[in-house]
């Protein structure tokens, strides 16, 4: 299995919330060593949907999509988040599934 531990950025703006930055680090379990990863900001010239998407081509750099398993590094808070933004801006996301809180979210 490909495991990955995402760390979203965000602030809120009129009852809205905002991801400003996505982060994830590829890593080996049980020694928590990593190999690879990501950062990417938002702004103007860089939107939300362009950072899923370069978010996207990352993760299916890595391995098929069926093993590769998203972990949230808060407590199950920005996975829904990110599920969140890739159904609003109609991207398909390049994993196999997502824990949340112990439970299997996709």
């Amino acid at each position: 299995m490909i495991n990955v531990m995402i760390k979203l950025n965000t602030m809120s703006n009129d009852n809205a919330l905002l991801i400003t930055s996505i982060e994830a680090v590829e890593f080996i379990m049980p020694t928590m060593e990593t190999i690879r990863d990501f950062s990417a900001e938002v702004s103007d010239k860089n939107t939300l949907s362009h950072v899923l998407e370069s978010f996207n081509i990352w993760l299916c750099s890595l391995g098929k999509k069926k093993e590769i398993r998203i972990f949230d590094f808060y407590n199950g808070i920005d996975n829904s988040i990110l599920m969140a933004a890739y159904k609003t801006h109609e991207i398909t996301p390049c994993f196999g599934f997502m824990l949340q809180a112990r439970k299997l979210i996709i």
